[in-house]
């Protein structure tokens, strides 16, 4: 039988495999929507309006954003070992938990921030001109908010799993 925060690790995981899906997607739209707005553009002379916007607003928010939670998850993100290399290990797993604590705070603290400025342009209903129109982009504003919940969400999953209380040692997450 599962623990409460053996499961949790489980949907912690899920998530951050699924928003990493979602940035591959972003990505892939990306590219197909770039392609098509340049082949309309230099072979029919009739380029795709807002591109640039939509690009820039949606896509490249969602490919930085999403994959961040999947990356921390996955222990991913580039380190330098140049002071603690010749540490024991015991000091460099308090280190490393020193520093979660530390992502954490941050991760929460962005997200908020995120949130709540998420919440000010959807209530703005806030719009870029693009062309002769407008393009609603306050939808994109909520790719940060989302990417950086879910990355308070893994360091928290990973500092239960630091102190032993996630049923499981850090193992399970790398």
């Amino acid at each position: 039988m599962q623990s409460t925060y053996e499961r949790q690790g489980g949907l912690v995981r899920r998530l951050a495999v699924w928003s990493n899906w979602l940035a591959a997607l972003a990505l892939a739209l990306m590219m197909v929507h770039i392609t098509i707005d340049v082949i309309m553009r230099y072979l029919f002379s009739a380029p795709l309006t807002g591109t640039i916007e939509i690009v820039s607003a949606y896509y490249m928010v969602a490919v930085i954003a999403f994959p961040l939670a999947y990356v921390h998850f996955k222990d991913h993100h580039i380190r330098v070992e140049l002071f603690t290399a010749g540490l024991s290990s015991h000091r460099q797993r308090q280190i490393d938990t020193a520093v979660e604590v530390l992502l954490f705070v941050m991760f929460t603290g962005i997200a908020v921030l995120s949130i709540e400025e998420a919440v000010a342009k959807t209530q703005a209903k806030e719009v870029w001109e693009a062309g002769q129109g407008l393009i609603q982009v306050w939808p994109a504003r909520w790719s940060l908010a989302i990417g950086f919940s879910l990355m308070a969400l893994v360091s928290f999953s990973r500092l239960l799993s630091r102190f032993g209380l996630a049923g499981h040692q850090d193992e399970t997450i790398k």
